[in-house]
C-alpha cells in the first residue's frame, strides 16, 4: 500500500551503499522514483478500470459493427488524431519531468529547508531566506512555465479532435434517426442504438486516453524497476573489524567561526 512501498525503497537504497548513491543518476532515479513510488495504488486503479472499459467497448463494438459497419470504420479513423495527440503530449510531459529531475531535487531541498521549523532560526540569523526562496521560486516559475506551454497546446489539440468526434457522433445520431423516419427501425430501437453508439464513442476515447496514461506511467515505473535491479557498485566487506571498549577522544582546538556580518565566536 501507500505506507509499506516507501518503505521498500529506502530498504534497497540502504542496500545498495553509499558509493552507489553518490552517482548523480542514480540519485535522479531515486528522485524520480520517490514520485511514483507513492502512486503504485493509483496506477493498480487506473489499470481495473482501463480492462473494465476494454471490456465494455469490445461488447459496444460488436453491437455497432452489426448496425453499421462503415460507419463503425469512420469512427475509429475519427478517434485517431485524438489519440495521437495524447500520445504525443503525454511523452512530452514525460520528457520535460524527467529533464527537470535534479533541479526538481535541489530546489525541493531548498523548500524543506525553508519550511522546517528547526531551520527558521538559522536562516533568520544568516539572512538565507530571500537567497533560498529565490532558488525555489527561479525553479518553480520556469518549470511551470514549460508545463502551462505544454497544457496550451495539448488542451488546443485536443478541442479540435474532440470536436471531429463529436461531429461523428451527431452524423451517427442523424443515420439512426433517417432510418426511423424511413421506418426500417422502432422507437425501441432508436433508443438502442443510440445508447450503444454513446457508449462506444464513450469507451472507444477513455480506453485510448488510458492507455496512453498507463504507457506513460509504465515509464515512470521503469525507474522504480532499475533502483530494485540495481547491483552496488562496491560490495560489502567480509572482514570484520575489531570494536574499541571506549569510544576514542576527539579534541578540537584552536577553532573559530562566524555568522555572516558577525564577530568571530
Amino acid at each position: 500500500n501507500t505506507l509499506r512501498s516507501p518503505y521498500f525503497l529506502y530498504r534497497r537504497i540502504h542496500s545498495l551503499g553509499v558509493q552507489t548513491i553518490e552517482d548523480p543518476d542514480v540519485v535522479n532515479k531515486i528522485q524520480r522514483a520517490r514520485e511514483v513510488i507513492m502512486a503504485l495504488s493509483n496506477d493498480i486503479e487506473q489499470s481495473i478500470m482501463f480492462l473494465s472499459r476494454f471490456v465494455t467497448l469490445i461488447v459496444a463494438a460488436v453491437v455497432i459493427i452489426k448496425i453499421m459497419p462503415i460507419f463503425t470504420i469512420v469512427i475509429f479513423v475519427m478517434v485517431i488524431p485524438n489519440i495521437i495527440s495524447n500520445w504525443y503530449f503525454t511523452r512530452k510531459d514525460w520528457e520535460l519531468w524527467r529533464k527537470e529531475t535534479e533541479n526538481k531535487r535541489r530546489a525541493m531541498v531548498v523548500y524543506s529547508t525553508l519550511i522546517e521549523s528547526s531551520n527558521l532560526h538559522e536562516i533568520s540569523v544568516t539572512s538565507a531566506y530571500g537567497y533560498l526562496s529565490s532558488i525555489y521560486r527561479a525553479y518553480a516559475d520556469r518549470y511551470l512555465t514549460a508545463v502551462l506551454k505544454l497544457i496550451q497546446k495539448w488542451r488546443t489539440l485536443n478541442f479540435f479532435s474532440n470536436a471531429l468526434i463529436s461531429g461523428t457522433s451527431i452524423v451517427g445520431y442523424f443515420l439512426i434517426l433517417k432510418d426511423f423516419f424511413n421506418k426500417l427501425i422502432t422507437i425501441g430501437d432508436v433508443t438502442f442504438q443510440i445508447r450503444a453508439l454513446s457508449i462506444f464513442i464513450s469507451n472507444l476515447t477513455s480506453t485510448s486516453s488510458g492507455y496512453v496514461g498507463l504507457q506513460e506511467r509504465s515509464l515512470k515505473i521503469g525507474d522504480v524497476k532499475s533502483i530494485f535491479e540495481m547491483s552496488p557498485i562496491i560490495n560489502d566487506g567480509s572482514f570484520e573489524l575489531p570494536r574499541f571498549e571506549t569510544a576514542p577522544h576527539i579534541f578540537l582546538k584552536n577553532v573559530s567561526f562566524s555568522y555572516p556580518r558577525s564577530e568571530a565566536m
